[in-house]
């Protein structure tokens, strides 16, 4: 299910928490994040429980992408569901 392209990041915080929370049955999601956000893409990981895909967009120009990228990861094997 594809609800909108939602670039707004000045609202992402709530959103991340909102789908968390109310949409446990996402199989697949599209999101654009900023780096400073991955603490809602952990939230999502674990609340989203049968999530398969995740697809980020991420919306930085930072000069430590390599760690940004390390972290992304950590997050990922660390908070993401059984069948992702």
């Amino acid at each position: 299910m594809k609800i909108w392209n939602y670039q707004d990041f000045e609202y992402t915080k709530g959103l991340f928490k909102a789908i968390a929370k109310n949409h446990p049955n996402f199989e697949c999601l599209y999101i654009n994040i900023q780096f400073e956000d991955l603490n809602g893409i952990k939230e999502i990981l674990l609340g989203c429980t049968i999530l398969n895909r995740l697809h980020l967009y991420i919306n930085d120009e930072i000069e430590e992408e390599e760690d940004n990228c390390d972290e992304i990861l950590n997050i990922l094997a660390d908070c993401s569901p059984k069948n992702f």
